[in-house]
């Protein structure tokens, strides 16, 4: 048995997931938020890292 298709029902669905999605988005940041600085300074941290490993890479070869 086949189920039928409402196109309504698929853009209610669509529109409480995407509610509860941003909802869950707020609140994770609004909970992380003192995080962000370190989580920032911890990117950079790698990144100049990265970029001294592949500098130092290329000049052994």
């Amino acid at each position: 048995m086949k189920m039928p298709r409402n196109r309504i029902i698929d853009v209610g669905v669509l529109l409480l997931v995407a509610t509860a999605l941003v909802w869950l988005g707020a609140e994770l940041t609004r909970r992380i938020v003192w995080a962000l600085p370190y989580a920032a300074g911890l990117g950079l941290l790698l990144l100049l890292v990265g970029v001294g490993q592949a500098l130092f890479g290329a000049r052994r070869q």
